[in-house]
């Protein structure tokens, strides 16, 4: 069952978009961001079993953003 009728288009524009369609999509990402979140909310504690002193913690928070941005495409 499709949630929303496709509209056949040929000049390139965006499809329309129900309003159940962009809740859904929103309780996803917010989905993914709560899981993102309670990710990152256990690195410190992985960093410091790891070895890591407290005030190294911060340096390595920044370390993934950074090469995500020297490094996508």
């Amino acid at each position: 069952m499709a949630l929303s009728t496709p509209v056949p288009n040929n000049t390139g524009s965006k499809p329309v978009l129900s309003t159940r369609n962009i809740l859904n999509m929103s309780a996803g990402f917010l989905g993914i961001q709560v899981g993102w979140g309670m990710q990152m909310g256990n690195m410190s504690a992985i960093y410091e079993y790891l070895g890591a002193k407290p005030d190294e913690i911060p340096l390595l928070w920044l370390v993934a953003p950074s090469l995500a941005l020297l490094f996508s495409p």
